[in-house]
């Protein structure tokens, strides 16, 4: 009896360390600290992953006392269940994230231009690739895969979605107008089909062909448009779309979520709210977000690219934005191609926009605003910063 009796006690007592030692651990991740001193990232994504300027994330961490190393799988136009199928075939880019997995803090898995929340398949791109069996290929089937995997190499490590922004409706109109004109002088003049189509394709709207179009974009319209998932693509750069992924994920994921392993670093609710300020005259000589797009989807040099980047650094390090050396984006030598080790295609760079004192304080402020307390970032307001 004594026996069964100490047996007890010792089960109560384990019970009690273990409880502890979770309360010690969420008291570690608690969001209000600064504890995140070093990250190591790994993001999947295409060209708006590349606008964040990944090469460009170590400096930031730099400039405010923290290390931050990023690798990247990052391919022209390609959705995330290209990526999912790539590591399916152990093809592009498998050795090297196996190799990185394991000491891997934190994944990023961009959102975009993907088949909806689910859509199984058996082959895709005109037959181009195919699956050994139907598969689901939608944005939370793509994300879950890559995450169960990046698990198994990293039980401890955090997972994210990174929201694409909704394009200008408006630039593909003017391009389909403006190549029909192109396509018709062109012929008149005797080329070849083949010639017709490379000049065609060549043809971009010019800055100030994007002006007008920029300045008449309603970002919140886009971004907020009613999202059905009855449909078979839905609207995927919306917020509802963006929403409704993380909301799969947390079901295939509640205990990484309730960890405060599982979020989202929330560009488009970001932007949504810097067009507010905009449009009430808060940035200087910015009248709305719309002026951040190179064309119809690619963001400018400069502020554009800092806010992005200032959003990783803000959801990954549960940090407030505010001293981060803002400089680095504003230095246009910074966007040579190859310079901090990731590719930077130079026609998506668009004109400069200029980083200023005051805009960026507006563009801290409200991504930090935005961050704390967001539904799916697990960052609480802390101290604020004081900006450079």
């Amino acid at each position: 009896m004594f026996q069964k009796k100490v047996a007890e006690m010792r089960t109560v007592y384990a019970l009690l360390l273990f409880a502890t030692a979770d309360v010690v651990m969420l008291r570690a991740a608690d969001p209000c600290t600064d504890h995140i001193k070093q990250l190591r990232a790994f993001y999947f994504g295409n060209s708006f992953t590349g606008n964040a300027m990944p090469g460009l994330h170590p400096l930031l961490g730099k400039s405010v006392g923290k290390h931050w190393t990023v690798q990247a799988a990052i391919s022209p136009g390609v959705p995330i269940w290209a990526h999912m199928k790539r590591h399916m075939d152990k093809g592009a880019d498998y050795e090297s994230f196996q190799r990185a997995a394991p000491q891997t803090d934190a994944i990023v898995m961009l959102i975009f231009g993907g088949e909806g929340l689910s859509s199984v398949v058996t082959q895709m791109w005109q037959g181009q690739v195919k699956f050994d069996r139907p598969t689901d290929i939608g944005d939370v089937a793509a994300c879950t895969y890559l995450i169960r995997e990046y698990l198994k190499l990293n039980p401890n490590g955090r997972a994210y979605i990174y929201t694409a922004w909704p394009g200008i409706p408006a630039v593909a109109e003017f391009r389909h107008r403006v190549q029909n004109e192109m396509r018709q002088t062109l012929l008149n003049q005797g080329l070849s089909r083949e010639e017709v189509l490379k000049r065609i394709k060549q043809r971009k709207p010019t800055h100030e062909e994007m002006e007008p179009l920029r300045k008449s974009f309603d970002y919140a319209a886009a971004w907020l448009t009613q999202y059905d998932p009855a449909q078979p693509k839905g609207n995927t750069h919306t917020r509802g779309h963006m929403y409704a992924v993380m909301e799969g994920l947390k079901r295939n994921f509640p205990m990484l979520w309730r960890e405060g392993r599982l979020g989202m670093v929330p560009v488009g609710d970001v932007f949504l709210e810097l067009d507010k300020k905009m449009r009430a005259a808060a940035v200087p000589g910015i009248t709305n977000v719309g002026e951040f797009y190179a064309d119809g989807g690619h963001l400018r040099s400069g502020l554009p690219r800092y806010t992005l980047a200032a959003t990783y650094y803000a959801v990954l390090f549960q940090d407030d934005p505010g001293k981060l050396d803002w400089r680095i984006f504003q230095d246009r030598s910074n966007y040579e191609s190859g310079k901090y080790g990731f590719y930077v295609h130079q026609p998506d760079l668009g004109v400069h926009v200029d980083i200023t004192p005051a805009r960026v304080k507006v563009v801290n402020e409200t991504i930090w605003g935005v961050i704390c307390g967001h539904p799916y970032t697990h960052v609480k307001r802390g101290p604020a910063s004081t900006e450079r």
